[in-house]
């Protein structure tokens, strides 16, 4: 037998509630509500670190072999490890589980009104499932967290670099 996704939903542990509105301070002005708990702020005159975005793809359909409870919790216990990795070793800035495609809206402006359409923006059987937002010295520091993270989540991950290092 197999489990559907939503089984595991608050799989990320050490993320925000759900219920509540979320920001996330990327500048490090000290405004954020707690969502970046464990991120480092630079220090004056330290290198800059550049942001890297580590998506978790899923596969519309895809269903993950059942797991007993304790397997289950063992899991979960894993990814809570790697989320206080990523937060000692001062990477961790935000992350998340999102909740499935059908839940998204999509928002645009066209003829000077703005639509509101319910469901993904792209047709496609794989979609972001949640995400890491982590700041990495480079490139491959960034590459060897995505690979942890894969290992963990067992999810592909993909990795992409903010413009310029910064947040957008």
């Amino acid at each position: 037998p197999a489990v559907a996704h939503s089984r595991y939903a608050g799989w990320w542990t050490g993320c925000a509630r759900r219920d509540e509105p979320q920001t996330v301070d990327l500048n490090h002005t000290g405004s954020s509500n707690g969502v970046a708990a464990g991120a480092t702020r630079p220090s004056e005159g330290a290198p800059r670190m550049a942001y890297y975005l580590l998506s978790v793809h899923g596969v519309e359909g895809e269903v993950a072999p059942q797991m007993s409870d304790e397997e289950m919790r063992a899991w979960w216990a894993q990814i809570s490890v790697l989320n206080d990795e990523l937060k000692a070793a001062g990477v961790w800035v935000f992350g998340g589980r999102l909740h499935e495609p059908e839940a998204a809206t999509v928002v645009r402006k066209s003829g000077g009104k703005v639509l509101t359409v319910d469901g993904p923006f792209a047709e496609s059987k794989e979609h972001i499932g949640g995400f890491y937002l982590i700041a990495a010295d480079n490139l491959d520091e960034a590459l060897a967290w995505a690979s942890k993270t894969s290992e963990v989540v067992r999810k592909p991950i993909e990795v992409r670099a903010f413009v310029d290092g910064e947040p957008a």
